[in-house]
């Protein structure tokens, strides 16, 4: 009887045990699985704003200047929009950056001449007013001085004195130390950072035409471009004072700007070698020392 008694209790006991984990279990947080996928997952790295598919040409913007702010080929953007050689654009075109329908490059047409009713009195002839006595005109003479030629005239006159086509011979643009270099695909590091002082000698890597000079690209501060084949640009940015302007033949070493300060506060030459449009490592052309 005692034993029957026992296995009652310890019956009851176990039941009581079994529902109050139940209730706990119940209540009780979800247990982590290291193994899941959830575990695992990485935040992806912020993606990098896309290039529009058009844009509107600014006051002084040329096809150098617009493809060196997207990372394009000025010959690609030029095919894309039907663009010849010297490749002229005016403000207010629209561009497509991107492969795709073709948009004119003529400027929209202009309103007809407004025509004022005629003032003459039917019947009567009007009388003419006696001629003036007209001095000889004045034959200018032409000229190709860069200061009486639009920009794109001067970059294809400069094109013709100067071989694209030639072997590039790199050389360091100013003297100074290595503070940061080119890293691919960070869109903070397209070149180098070389560091001096203000007002240092900046000079052209290598020979070339000016195809850019000003500061309407934002980040760059003053800002020289400089075409040296098809397929080779460099570019200088944070000059104090640029000293040549587009449309100019420069010789490898000649002096072309003086050093200025970064957004940084620092001073220093941001250097920048484009390939085909592209970023690429400056380190990779120059000589070593």
């Amino acid at each position: 009887m005692s034993i029957q008694i026992d296995i009652r209790l310890l019956a009851v006991l176990f039941l009581s045990l079994f529902w109050l984990s139940a209730c706990s279990n119940r209540w009780a947080a979800p247990i982590e699985d290291r193994n899941s996928d959830q575990s695992t997952l990485k935040i992806a790295p912020k993606e990098r704003a896309l290039r529009p598919e058009s844009y509107i040409v600014s006051s002084g913007e040329s096809l150098y200047s617009i493809g060196f702010k997207y990372g394009l080929d000025y010959q690609q953007i030029a095919n894309w929009n039907n663009i010849k050689a010297p490749y002229r654009i005016y403000p207010g075109q629209k561009l497509h950056l991107k492969a795709g329908q073709v948009v004119s490059t003529k400027p929209l047409p202009r309103k007809p001449p407004v025509v004022k009713p005629s003032t003459k009195t039917p019947g009567k002839k009007p009388t003419k007013a006696p001629a003036k006595p007209t001095k000889p005109a004045l034959v200018k003479k032409e000229t190709t001085d860069s200061n009486t030629t639009s920009p794109p005239q001067r970059q294809a006159a400069a094109s013709k004195r100067f071989d694209s086509s030639r072997k590039v011979r790199w050389q360091w643009p100013t003297n100074g130390e290595v503070i940061k270099t080119y890293l691919a695909n960070d869109p903070a590091r397209k070149g180098i950072d070389i560091a001096g002082r203000d007002g240092q000698s900046i000079r052209a890597a290598a020979s070339g035409v000016v195809v850019y000079s000003g500061n309407g690209l934002l980040g760059y501060g003053e800002l020289i471009i400089i075409k040296h084949s098809e397929k080779y640009l460099s570019a200088y940015a944070y000059n104090r004072k640029r000293l040549v302007t587009e449309g100019t033949t420069v010789q490898a070493g000649q002096k072309i700007a003086e050093m200025g300060q970064g957004v940084d506060g620092r001073v220093k030459l941001h250097f920048e070698i484009r390939v085909n449009g592209k970023p690429g490592n400056p380190q990779q052309y120059l000589p070593r020392r």
